[in-house]
């Protein structure tokens, strides 16, 4: 092999190792990920995001903080600026997650254990009887639709390849197109 081919290949398979790296052309955006769902955007709790605090006080660190009441178990959703949470009760909140203004409040039929999902653009909210309610994820309320289950739930729905899988007591549910 002469060795302006060898150079070639080797300077073609280094720039590959770059790429498949993330160090050229990076497939992860280096700015504030949406957060949809429990556990993150990567289902593994954790985020590839920097300079994020180690440690706070009510003195030091706190940007901004709403009260909350009686708040459950549920984890909040975060699509874009929009921070979506779900309290036992069914109330509804969407905040701005740089100032923690209130968007909306609206009551949701139903008790509430399940963190809520965004995805595409929606938010989805699964009640402990199985109702789930579809939302825009828009600073303006609008339910976009009500569906039924079958089976009670309190697990949080996760999304995958286009798909929402939902835990019941009984079943397990695998939502697509």
């Amino acid at each position: 092999m002469s060795p302006e081919i060898h150079w070639m290949r080797r300077s073609l398979a280094f720039f590959v190792s770059l790429c498949l790296c993330g160090l050229i052309f990076p497939s992860q955006q280096l700015y504030a990920e949406n957060w949809p769902q429990w556990r993150g955007p990567v289902h593994n709790g954790t985020s590839r995001q920097t300079a994020v605090p180690v440690s706070w006080s009510e003195s030091a660190g706190v940007v901004w903080k709403c009260p909350l009441e009686p708040w459950g178990t549920s984890t909040p959703a975060i699509w874009g600026d929009l921070l979506f949470l779900v309290n036992e009760n069914g109330i509804a909140q969407c905040l701005d997650s740089k100032t923690g203004k209130v968007h909306w409040e609206q009551r949701l039929k139903g008790d509430y254990r399940a963190s809520p999902l965004a995805a595409e653009g929606r938010v989805y909210f699964l009640s402990m009887k199985g109702l789930a309610t579809v939302v825009a994820a828009s600073p303006r309320f609008e339910k976009l639709a009500e569906n039924q289950l079958d089976d009670a739930t309190i697990a949080s729905l996760v999304v995958s390849d286009g798909r929402i899988f939902i835990r019941g007591h009984k079943t397990l549910f695998c939502l697509g197109k």
